[in-house]
């Protein structure tokens, strides 16, 4: 029996956040309601509200599944307090531990190679395909950026085009300019 598959075609075996019992809360930020959901390992979830709590909780797979342990409260609350220290840009780095999984192992080391750009910085596709370990995955590594289950935690707002435009932003280009500007700002004062 093939596996049941989300609309990304991940297996939902093998995603923490489909088979596990996870907790949510919705983030006031600056820019908009940002959804975070933990599970007992660390967040698994996380993006700006486009539309409904409802939608993303049906993303997520779990509407059905709400936790409540004790741990899944405290990484939330950790969140929220690291995003409060992030917009007031007191907080240059989130030590969250985060558990997610994204098809492919190319997806996956870009994700990862994303949590080490530093604060304030930008790179372009290009670059994070090289440093993800295949230069010429320029597209595949923007396919991971707007796969990103984690934005603002993984820094995806962080890559630009080549040509130093935003590029699209699981957000909206809006947000991403203001994540941008909001880093940059503190980095001058």
């Amino acid at each position: 029996m093939a596996p049941e598959r989300d609309r990304q075609g991940l297996d939902k075996s093998l995603c923490p956040c489909y088979h596990e019992l996870v907790s949510h809360t919705i983030y006031e930020s600056t820019i908009g309601q940002f959804f975070i959901a933990a599970d007992d390992k660390g967040l698994c979830r996380s993006g700006f509200l486009d539309s409904s709590k409802d939608r993303f909780l049906n993303q997520l797979g779990s509407s059905k599944q709400k936790g409540n342990s004790i741990l899944q409260k405290n990484y939330l609350d950790l969140a929220t307090l690291q995003l409060d220290e992030y917009f007031q840009g007191k907080r240059q780095t989130f030590d969250i531990p985060l558990n997610f999984c994204i098809n492919g192992s190319f997806y996956q080391n870009v994700l990862d190679t994303l949590r080490y750009v530093p604060y304030g910085t930008t790179l372009s596709y290009k670059s994070l395909a090289r440093l993800a370990g295949k230069p010429k995955a320029i597209r595949a590594a923007g396919t991971a950026c707007s796969l990103n289950p984690l934005p603002i935690f993984i820094g995806c707002h962080r890559v630009l085009k080549s040509d130093g435009q935003t590029g699209n932003y699981l957000g909206g280009q809006d947000k991403k300019k203001y994540l941008l500007d909001l880093e940059s700002s503190y980095l001058s004062v």
